[in-house]
């Protein structure tokens, strides 16, 4: 009797493994959509022709703002050569939570059409 138990109890332990089954659940990380990580702005040029910097790191509450303006995903990255003298020239690079990065060059006098809301609210901000 001892016998047939322990060669019953051998017998499931061998196939446990083999049905999929180990006691234990395996958990996948949560697939969260990917959000704006950080944006570092530089500004140059203008009348004055001063130079401010703004670098928005994870847990600024201005990030979600930005996120807002720039949308997500990113837009393709873009370049465009200055048009007017006096125009502030934006030199942008944006970092989303998964890895993605795009860098965006423009100026007040020729801001690309899904960059219109970001450079209105760089406006505000710088």
């Amino acid at each position: 009797m001892q016998r047939a138990s322990l060669i019953l109890v051998a017998t499931l332990a061998l196939l446990l493994p083999a049905c999929g089954g180990s006691g234990r659940t395996a958990s996948q990380p949560a697939s969260t959509p990917a959000a704006l990580a950080t944006l570092d702005v530089v500004r140059t040029g203008g009348i004055a022709a001063n130079r401010q910097e703004l670098h928005l790191a994870p847990g600024d509450p201005r990030l979600g703002a930005a996120e807002e303006a720039l949308g997500v995903p990113l837009p393709p990255s873009v370049a465009t050569a200055s048009t007017a003298a006096d125009a502030f020239v934006y030199m942008v690079t944006a970092v989303q939570t998964d890895g993605t990065t795009a860098t965006y060059a423009f100026d007040e006098g020729d801001v690309p059409g899904d960059l219109d809301k970001l450079n209105a609210w760089l406006g505000t901000v710088m």
